[in-house]
């Protein structure tokens, strides 16, 4: 089987998707909105598959998550940071 380079992408986002199913989905989303971009680039920078090079989708998104007191907390200084 011949994999493209979007069916790789396309298939780690997934997983990562996947992998974050615990969060809600408004933080899910936010996580994942450049994603793909920065996969792209960082296949088109070198040799190997993105696993080999990032590692499995499934553990590398809980460990980059912040936790969920942190997102709160940095949301709410954002909001009043736009304020100001």
């Amino acid at each position: 089987m011949n994999t493209t380079a979007q069916d790789e992408i396309r298939d780690y986002v997934e997983a990562v998707r996947q992998a974050l199913a615990g969060l809600s989905a408004e933080t899910r989303e936010e996580l994942l909105e450049d994603l793909p971009e920065h996969l792209a680039e960082v296949r088109a920078e070198g040799s190997g598959t993105l696993r080999d090079r990032l590692g499995s989708p499934r553990r590398t998104p809980l460990s980059c998550a912040p936790p969920p007191a942190w997102s709160a907390t940095s949301r709410s200084r954002r909001s009043r940071a736009s304020r100001i």
